[in-house]
């Protein structure tokens, strides 16, 4: 099974005003190529297959972190957004078009496009492991009724997290069993040794979300590291935490020494 990432570059012909959280904006504009992936957008099914992030302005992401309050893109500023998409994508969204959006034109061209094969993903071998947690992540505790998200990348919920939804696309063979009873196991052998992060709330709709964004630095013992190699390499194309389909929880994940911020 393949797993792809669509790089795409936008430009608006006037001034927008975009809601705090953007990837509302890049869903508009796929679906005015494509509009049969409304029906992917409004399905409920855990762990999607696909992810639509956030725009994008260079390497900063386009939100507003200080509240519900509205946020302007510029006219003629070439912005970028990706998709990420596990098995056959709907390649009517590979190519370029005009989009009618917020009262004006916007011409949306695909930059470039990155396939591998699922079982194939793999990061270097290293010791250490740094995450950049661009978009806000959304860690949810297991259990109760009412949704607790922890505001620090607890190595387990991070590994419990994209493990889940690895499993739902993974050859039989590569599944990574996980259970509850493995939170002390998985502390011991895949250990966060720095970070530097910041504690932000963003709307969605109308609803807010208290959520981290930054920097970890996680050490990975030999006897788990195949996995770590494998699920990390993966998150970098499907994020971690809840609602990443809809753009929280953009990671950027690479092997190397010990980082300190």
């Amino acid at each position: 099974m393949l797993i792809t990432k669509i790089f795409y570059k936008v430009v608006f012909g006037s001034d927008i005003i975009a809601p705090p959280f953007t990837s509302k904006v890049s869903k508009t504009l796929l679906l005015a190529r494509y509009p049969e992936m409304e029906r992917e957008f409004k399905s409920r099914e855990p762990y999607k297959r696909f992810t639509v992030s956030v725009i994008y302005h260079g390497v900063k992401p386009a939100i507003n972190f200080k509240g519900r309050g509205m946020l302007r893109l510029r006219a003629g500023t070439p912005y970028t957004f990706t998709v990420s998409y596990i098995g056959e994508f709907p390649h009517n969204i590979i190519g370029a078009w005009e989009a009618d959006i917020f009262g004006t034109k916007a011409v949306v061209q695909t930059m470039h496009v990155i396939s591998q094969y699922i079982d194939r993903l793999m990061l270097p071998k290293s010791r250490y492991y740094t995450v950049n947690f661009i978009t806000p992540v959304l860690l949810r505790i297991p259990g109760g009724e009412k949704p607790v998200y922890d505001l620090c990348p607890n190595p387990w919920l991070v590994y419990h997290s994209i493990a889940a939804h690895w499993n739902k696309y993974a050859p039989s063979q590569l599944k990574i069993p996980v259970k509850g009873s493995d939170i002390y196991s998985i502390w011991r052998k895949l250990k966060l040794v720095h970070h530097r992060l910041k504690i932000v709330d963003v709307y969605y709709g109308d609803k807010p979300f208290r959520s981290f964004i930054g920097m970890a630095t996680y050490e990975v013992s030999a006897d788990l590291l195949d996995n770590v190699r494998r699920l990390f390499a993966y998150t970098n194309y499907v994020g971690v935490g809840k609602s990443r389909s809809i753009g929280f929880g953009q990671v950027n994940i690479v092997a190397g020494e010990k980082q300190r911020f």
